[in-house]
């Protein structure tokens, strides 16, 4: 199996709201303190684009793994995996 390095989007907009529930959140009050984390974030996904794809042998036929989507809409998918792990993907529209 290959991990493909992710490519970073040009741009990561903070929304001003997310529905949660069902329920409609305001968050343009924390998009200052967000900014850095985004900026952080870019940063990161910038310097793991840099690297090559990764190619992982897999020996057992009956491993197993799972993820969770805990938030999703038109352009955000977040997810947790079973190990732990937080999944943030955005969708990009490629013309």
């Amino acid at each position: 199996s290959t991990l493909y390095t992710p490519q970073p989007v040009d741009s990561l907009e903070i929304p001003s709201s997310l529905e949660i529930f069902g329920q409609r959140v305001d968050i343009a009050p924390l998009r200052p303190a967000l900014t850095p984390i985004a900026d952080a974030a870019r940063s990161a996904f910038r310097m793991v684009s840099d690297r090559p794809d990764v190619r992982i042998p897999i020996r057992n036929e009956q491993a197993q793994s799972w993820i969770l989507t805990t938030y999703l809409d038109d352009t955000l998918r977040i997810a947790r995996g079973d190990g732990g792990s937080v999944f943030v993907l955005s969708k990009q529209n490629v013309w």
